[in-house]
């Protein structure tokens, strides 16, 4: 086997690009939560790279010729703002479709607690009740991709806090605070676009944007931050939901 490439991994997770018999996949290890990770992406109804291994600990998956949503992104015109959009409301739905009304309190309460070590504004409180049902668990633009004129999802991640609410707020990380281009220095086309991607869901789907569930989505990176500028970024992040906390938008 082949190391084509090293790819950043999040959460001490290594990826590779690899290469064996001209084939290429992708394995990521030192991965905890790689079954879970498998059994959510094969139990929701949405395109994902084939996986031809998994592990406790590793997944071996299909390689796809793709663009990250940084590359579509860039260069997308309305047409395909608006099929990124379709894609991720069919997912809303999807998970709202099949939810029930639960009452997070004490899981919220828990993750609360842990935050309060590290950064958690007191102004940051939110309706504990909300759909529950299974999620992708961590929606951001990093984990969609383009390919075969299809956009597929990867790197699910387990958590108990399972509501559609969590995610559409964690996507808001990307499509507000421009977290998955904040190291390129002219980011203005991805504002502009990424503004509409949040404007048109949220014209679709208000209920569900609530600018305290975001400020806790991003404050539960800080305890994997592991330098000052990116520690910054969060908190600025976080108070900047804080100066407009009362707003859901």
């Amino acid at each position: 086997m082949e190391i084509v490439k090293h790819f950043n991994g999040h959460s001490g997770a290594n990826i590779k690009l690899c290469k064996k018999h001209n084939k290429y996949f992708v394995v990521k290890d030192n991965y905890k939560n790689a079954k879970k990770s498998v059994d959510i992406l094969s139990n929701i109804p949405f395109p994902t790279p084939e996986v031809y291994k998994v592990t406790d600990s590793e997944i071996v998956m299909e390689y796809l010729n793709c663009q990250d949503m940084s590359q579509y992104i860039e260069t997308a015109d309305n047409n395909k703002i608006l099929k990124l959009v379709d894609f991720i409301s069919s997912y809303i739905e999807y998970c709202l479709e099949n939810s029930r009304t639960y009452n997070f309190s004490y899981e919220i309460e828990i993750k609360k607690n842990t935050l309060s070590k590290y950064y958690l504004p007191k102004w940051i409180d939110f309706d504990s009740t909300m759909p529950k049902s299974i999620i992708h668990g961590d929606l951001t633009l990093e984990n969609i991709l383009y390919a075969n004129n299809r956009f597929y999802f990867i790197d699910a991640n387990p958590t108990n806090l399972n509501s559609i609410k969590f995610d559409i707020n964690k996507l808001q990380q990307d499509i507000k605070c421009l977290w998955f281009v904040r190291n390129k220095k002219n980011n203005i086309h991805y504002k502009i676009n990424c503004n509409k991607i949040r404007h048109e869901l949220y014209s679709r789907y208000p209920s569900l944007f609530d600018n305290n569930i975001a400020a806790f989505m991003l404050a539960r990176i800080l305890p994997y931050t592991t330098n000052k500028v990116t520690w910054d970024f969060l908190v600025k992040e976080i108070d900047n939901y804080g100066n407009n906390h009362s707003m859901r938008w």
